[in-house]
């Protein structure tokens, strides 16, 4: 419906950001400009440590993920090639010690139809070290080997991670891993949480010990 030249129109009200928005943005964009920290829509995230889980399908990488941070985050199915997109999640490892730890999918080097491997090296790069989880129930496969060979190509500091180290198969196999040139080796069952206090105390002796300000969250 038209209006007359005489006739009023109105107007939505100007909308005022409050005071604590404006005091955010202002903290903010000091933090960024200091390299403090890092700005997620409107949050502040602090520059943690950055772990990315790496290792070919169907090893456990979401479970030991889920685990670590307590909660079940990325999704955990027998089947490979759940996990197409990287997941990130703070992980607190102690009271003063935190991690951004990333889950990926499982990389299949020279067999990557659907680009999954890009996503995959891209937080690898990313990284500040690597846990490269294996499946010690099934021992070391030629697939271990050439994504481990991807890995140091990286050059990333890297911890490999037997998993299923509740199975007999894989406490009498674990050693065989070190043929994939291992910083450092650890026995774990993600599953039932087996071996990754060791794990965890392997992570803050190899990145360093640092204060973390904020929120805990549940501790390993």
């Amino acid at each position: 419906m038209s209006r007359g030249p005489d006739e009023s129109i109105e107007t939505a009200p100007e909308l005022i950001a409050p005071p604590e928005a404006e005091e955010l943005a202002s903290a903010i964009a000091e933090a960024e400009a200091d390299g403090e920290v890092l700005a997620v829509g409107s949050a502040i995230a602090e520059r943690l440590p950055i772990v990315a889980i790496v290792g070919r399908p169907n090893v456990g990488k979401s479970t030991l993920f889920n685990r670590m941070i307590g909660s079940r985050r990325a999704i955990v199915h027998d089947l490979p090639g759940i996990t197409r997109d990287r997941i990130a999640e703070r992980a607190q490892l102690h009271d003063d010690f935190a991690v951004e730890l990333v889950d990926t999918g499982g990389l299949v080097p020279g067999d990557d139809p659907l680009g999954l491997g890009d996503q995959v090296m891209l937080a690898v790069e990313e990284s500040d070290l690597l846990l490269l989880v294996v499946d010690g129930r099934e021992g070391l496969t030629a697939a271990d080997a050439r994504v481990a060979q991807a890995m140091r190509r990286a050059d990333r500091p890297s911890v490999v991670v037997v998993n299923k180290g509740d199975t007999k198969i894989a406490q009498e196999q674990y050693a065989d891993f070190y043929r994939i040139g291992a910083e450092d080796l650890v026995l774990v069952s993600a599953e039932h949480g087996l071996g990754v206090p060791a794990l965890v105390d392997i992570l803050v002796e190899r990145l360093g010990r640092q204060e973390v300000a904020g929120e805990s969250g549940p501790e390993i």
